[in-house]
């Protein structure tokens, strides 16, 4: 049965209060960079413990969160005790965190084999070439380390981000929508992440873009690596419609995916 896998039917990781409390971050989320940042981190808090229950020691980890963006994430990581680094295009704005690194995740300055679990949250949608950043991650992670990918599928309802729902009806239409909706237009602070004027979905967030990503073709690629997958599922969420072909692409919300490096 797809909707409960078995250590999911065992033991379920999150409550009703979490889901309470993640709808309430996500709700404030835009209203200013600290509000963003503390929704960030209770995703963090939430991840650990998933990464926790899949028998990952945290504790004991050397981490590198890829674009942190304000480094909740990597601040959750880091007070559970794993050492972290966080690597941003922008590394001015991350907080808290004694390794920040002003890097390109297609080009990671780090040595190989350097960290024994690497964070990919919610970035391979945004990069032009996602198989090049697979093979940096693969090359700096450690044998036996651990990679958590995670994204919006793009036929999901949030898969088309800030275009959502309106991606469902075409690249020029969504992005004539957004425009005349003015989403963000009373959140000045996001004006330098978010572009008010895309011309395409890659330019939709100025130095950086949006692409069509999806589980079947992260499913793939793992599969050319020598990782172990571990874990397919839609993130901080009781059903698995990952495993479903097709259908799966348009249900999850969140798709995690959590490798081992053999």
């Amino acid at each position: 049965m797809f909707i409960f896998p078995n250590e999911q039917r065992r033991k379920l990781i999150f409550s009703w209060k979490d889901y309470r409390d993640f709808f309430l971050y996500a709700r404030r989320r835009i209203q200013s960079e600290q509000d963003y940042f503390l929704f960030e981190k209770f995703q963090g808090t939430l991840l650990v413990r998933y990464l926790k229950n899949k028998g990952v020691l945290i504790n004991q980890n050397h981490a590198l969160d890829i674009g942190c963006g304000f480094g909740g994430y990597a601040t959750a990581l880091q007070e559970a005790g794993s050492r972290v680094v966080g690597l941003d295009l922008d590394s001015a704005r991350i907080s808290g965190l004694p390794v920040k690194v002003t890097g390109d995740a297609l080009y990671l300055p780090f040595p190989s084999d350097s960290f024994s679990l690497v964070i990919c949250s919610s970035l391979i949608e945004h990069v032009p070439n996602p198989q090049h950043l697979l093979l940096e991650i693969d090359r700096v992670m450690k044998s036996k380390g651990y990679l958590y990918l995670s994204f919006p599928p793009f036929y999901s309802p949030l898969g088309g981000h800030q275009f959502a729902p309106f991606h469902y009806f075409g690249e020029r239409l969504a992005i004539s929508i957004f425009k005349r909706r003015k989403k963000y237009a009373q959140q000045e602070w996001m004006e330098q992440y978010v572009s008010s004027s895309p011309t395409s979905y890659t330019t939709s967030f100025g130095s950086w873009g949006l692409y069509r990503m999806t589980i079947m073709w992260v499913k793939r690629e793992i599969k050319k690596f020598h990782w172990d997958l571990i874990d397919c599922s839609a993130r901080f969420f009781p059903v698995n419609p990952t495993l479903l072909p097709v259908m799966g692409e348009l249900l999850t919300w969140h798709a995690q995916f959590l490798v081992q490096k053999k």
